[in-house]
């Protein structure tokens, strides 16, 4: 009697930046820490507002609430109920390819290879933002509260850009 091997095709796990990544009230967001927490974009959030959210897997969702919004900076923070995988937030910027997570027009995650461009102030947010070519992937409405990430770490959040060419 032989015994048939079959190679059977590993699966690749997704980075940990993107199992991170959250669909929240019809933007993106990024879980920060083990119990929950996690930011997004301010102008997508309402303090103490209810949402449901999807996981990178499109099957893990949830309820959650937002819990501080800074429409200024354009930056918001919440909590959801289910823990899910997180990134950290550095204490100073790695060096690594920088890439981008999101929820384009409600479908994703969408993975971005960004490359930084520059820091610039706009008119309608409070200071100056890193800019961020997009190398491939798609930024349309519904990335805003996304992670842009360098390694595994979280380092900015999109809140604007323009379609496929810009993040900031």
């Amino acid at each position: 009697m032989a015994l048939a091997l079959i190679a059977v095709p590993a699966v690749a796990e997704e980075p940990g930046w993107v199992r991170a990544s959250v669909q929240v009230a019809g933007c993106s967001g990024t879980v920060i820490t083990a119990d929950g927490y996690g930011v997004g974009a301010g102008h997508c959030a309402k303090k103490d507002k209810k949402f449901s959210w999807v996981g990178f897997d499109n099957t893990t969702t949830g309820k959650g609430r937002w819990l501080v919004v800074d429409k200024v900076r354009d930056l918001a923070l919440f909590k959801i109920d289910k823990p899910v995988h997180h990134v950290p937030v550095p204490r100073s910027v790695p060096v690594d390819p920088v890439s981008g997570c999101g929820w384009p027009e409600g479908t994703g995650p969408a993975k971005l290879a960004l490359r930084y461009s520059s820091r610039d102030e706009f008119t309608n947010l409070v200071g100056d933002r890193w800019v961020f070519g997009v190398d491939t992937g798609t930024f349309r409405r519904g990335n805003s509260g996304g992670g842009i990430f360098i390694g595994d770490h979280l380092v900015a959040v999109m809140t604007h850009g323009i379609d496929d060419k810009w993040v900031y």
